[in-house]
């Protein structure tokens, strides 16, 4: 829902008639208490730092409880109120309390980690149009156009390549026409997270290149096989996709090899579940592409 919208805005660009387009956060406030639900949490997920568009505006235009000043004083923004039926504040302990409402913080001191998750989301729709960071190294293995409806497998088949055998599965739509064609009369919620109404969100390009300049690995891990970048960079999916990556046999002898995804906001490599498969290659599952790399502890 929009926190910072008005009644005008939520109409959208026609603005005729009195229906609105959008929800604002006190609507969708409402349409949580009409539905039963009596404890619900604000999130605000579109800020970079605590200021009075949310501290102030947003709770105004909800007609939400404004947050002490006594507690932003001390670095406190989240705020619990209660309120009854039709809307009005009351304790948390009164009979009539409907709703326990938390609204969060958002992003509190963290523009610089905020601005990086942004840039990785950002570089992904950019590699749509075959534009890449001038400082990497990339040297593409394998490209196709998958299909959301019947998913499919990306294989890098040159065998001089460093990521021969390389590849992505990603499922096909397993139920084609949702969401898309729901309505509010015969939509359902997801309610099972491995039962998602699809998994690629459209369909895409997916590609696979090498890196030949990637980011070291910290301290206390050791390569273990080329750094392998599945593009577009960030894409998401709603089910999880099988990725094999290779790794170096005698590198990783005697040890056990995991895979590992490049973290941008820490400037780590993030560990993944893994397992060896036959001809020297990491299968793992993951829900997003990135840059992947298999490692060993040193």
């Amino acid at each position: 829902s929009y926190g910072l919208s008005t009644d005008v805005d939520l109409k959208g660009y026609s603005n005729e008639g009195s229906a609105k387009v959008y929800y604002g956060l006190r609507d969708a406030i409402d349409m949580a208490k009409a539905s039963g639900y009596d404890k619900i949490i604000v999130a605000p997920c579109h800020w970079n730092f605590d200021n009075l568009d949310t501290a102030l505006r947003m709770k105004q235009l909800a007609k939400l409880p404004l947050t002490p000043k006594a507690l932003m004083d001390n670095g406190t923004f989240e705020h619990t109120s209660c309120e009854n039926a039709s809307g009005t504040e009351v304790a948390c302990d009164d009979a009539a309390a409907a709703a326990k409402i938390t609204v969060a913080p958002s992003y509190s001191k963290l523009p610089e980690e905020f601005s990086t998750a942004y840039f990785v989301m950002l570089r992904g729709a950019l590699e749509r149009f075959g534009l890449y960071p001038q400082d990497e190294n990339l040297e593409t293995a394998a490209y196709r156009l998958i299909t959301k409806n019947r998913g499919g497998l990306l294989f890098a088949g040159n065998p001089f390549s460093p990521l021969f055998r390389t590849s992505i599965v990603i499922p096909r739509d397993p139920y084609p026409g949702q969401p898309e064609n729901l309505t509010p009369d015969n939509a359902t919620a997801v309610n099972d997270p491995k039962n998602t109404k699809d998994c690629l969100w459209e369909d895409t390009e997916i590609s696979i290149a090498l890196r030949a300049n990637p980011p070291d690995m910290q301290s206390g891990i050791k390569a273990a096989g080329p750094a392998v970048h599945f593009g577009p960079y960030r894409t998401l999916f709603n089910r999880d996709v099988t990725v094999r990556i290779p790794y170096r046999f005698f590198a990783s002898l005697g040890k056990k090899v995991t895979p590992y995804i490049y973290n941008h906001v820490s400037g780590q490599w993030d560990a993944l579940e893994g397992q060896r498969t036959a001809g020297g290659m990491l299968k793992f599952k993951t829900k997003v592409l990135g840059l992947f790399r298999a490692g060993v502890a040193e």
